[in-house]
């Protein structure tokens, strides 16, 4: 059976702007009734987060309606990453050179550190450039590395207006999308 999830992740913004920008998404999309203003213990897959609004419907794009579960709001150093499956490469985004999973999976050795603030970067087979872990792009975008980001947990395909939502508040960050399954 599963559960069904879908995130957005802003990987430009910095650790100390994330929680003015969610702050920011979160006002945005209480003021269209998408998610409801109060945080709700185990409103989001078991863990707080913010319950669908009474427009929730507004923000998808299929005509089936059944009542999702909540929105978590992450402002500090998460992985967001794929569910099940998994991804064939990672891409340097300044040659844009693909290394294989295999090899990718040593980009992977860095998480812990990462998470705990470190901003190092990894070298790249191809250009030898060192390119921090929230900066290169993974296969069917499996993973991102961001300090700010949002998990929609058993919601319909997402419409435009959350993530313009979203995009209106952070401009110009590079945003990462993907649905998945647990």
């Amino acid at each position: 059976m599963g559960t069904w999830f879908q995130w957005i992740a802003d990987v430009d913004a910095s650790d100390d702007e994330a929680p003015v920008l969610a702050h920011e998404i979160v006002t945005r999309l209480v003021e269209r009734q998408i998610i409801l203003p109060e945080v709700v213990d185990g409103a989001a897959f078991g863990a707080p987060g913010h319950e669908p609004g009474p427009e929730w419907t507004a923000a998808v794009t299929t005509s089936e309606r059944w009542t999702p579960d909540g929105v978590r709001i992450d402002a500090t150093r998460t992985v967001f990453h794929g569910g099940q499956g998994g991804y064939d490469w990672a891409q340097c985004p300044r040659c844009d050179r693909r290394i294989d999973g295999d090899v990718a999976n040593g980009l992977l050795d860095g998480v812990e550190v990462w998470l705990s603030g470190d901003t190092s970067a990894h070298p790249c087979s191809g250009c030898g450039s060192g390119v921090p872990l929230s900066e290169w792009r993974w296969d069917e975008d499996y993973f991102a590395f961001a300090a700010l980001g949002l998990w929609f947990w058993d919601w319909p395909q997402l419409g435009p207006t959350v993530h313009e939502c979203v995009r209106a508040v952070v401009g110009t960050h590079r945003l990462v999308y993907h649905a998945g399954k647990l």
